[in-house]
């Protein structure tokens, strides 16, 4: 594999003007193995990127940049429940219009997030009332330090608030994720938001509309107006702070 020159302007949520003199596209650990022994060659540092809908980007990239192209989607039937396996590149909406053309429930509440399958684990992306961990059976990711390809369980994510086992180990490089997805639709709809229109929703297709409507009066949409989207984390307090200043 050889690395390109590769403008990244429109492909970052702000559309600033960046370039990577190092740049690959990747869709198989064979093609990881080539990056990471051209990366020992060079003395660069490895950087993936995703949708760049949840990133500052510099003018110019001192690192090797890549890019995953699997778009691929892998279905194993468990009775009442799928374990859905999704290639990072996918668009995240994309996969949310798959379970709702295939009748997979679960994922509804998370619909009109920006970015791709694969940045979603980093942050445990979460929204009115569910985080993608719920959904998660296991990731698929490419161990920079051994070369090889692992497989973290939802628990070895080490997933909380926000966060994962992603954020502080750099080494590994999401290439797939699958979830454990119900045949049967049973939404969550305490959250304050859905809660108004819970009357309304009878669907996965309905809910999903109803999730993007409440999005877009929040949110514009990047392509409309470049924007990083909504990333903040709600405070936490112990008991006793709060009765302090209660």
């Amino acid at each position: 594999m050889n690395p390109k020159v590769k403008t990244l302007t429109d492909q970052n949520g702000l559309h600033l003007k960046s370039e990577a003199k190092y740049f690959f596209d990747f869709n198989s650990i064979e093609d990881l193995k080539e990056i990471t022994e051209f990366a020992k060659k060079k003395n660069k540092n490895i950087q993936i990127i995703g949708s760049g809908t949840n990133a500052i980007f510099p003018e110019y990239f001192s690192n090797i940049v890549i890019k995953s192209t699997n778009n691929d989607f892998s279905l194993t039937d468990r009775g009442d429940e799928v374990v859905l396996t999704v290639g990072a590149a996918v668009a995240w909406d994309d996969l949310i219009d798959f379970c709702v053309n295939k009748g997979l429930f679960g994922l509804g509440n998370l619909a009109g997030i920006p970015g791709t399958v694969g940045a979603a684990p980093v942050q445990n992306i979460g929204a009115y009332g569910e985080e993608i961990s719920n959904f998660i059976d296991h990731v698929e990711c490419f161990d920079l330090d051994t070369n090889m390809q692992t497989k973290l369980t939802r628990s070895e994510c080490k997933f909380g608030y926000r966060k994962s086992i992603f954020q502080e180990s750099e080494n590994l490089l999401i290439t797939a994720v699958s979830f454990y997805l119900s045949k049967k639709f049973a939404p969550k709809l305490h959250y304050k938001d859905l809660k108004d229109y819970a009357f309304k929703i009878k669907s996965e297709e309905e809910l999903v509309e109803i999730v993007r409507n409440i999005r877009s009066k929040k949110i514009p949409d990047p392509k409309d107006f470049p924007n990083l989207g909504s990333f903040f984390k709600n405070p936490t307090i112990t008991k006793e702070e709060y009765e302090k200043n209660s």
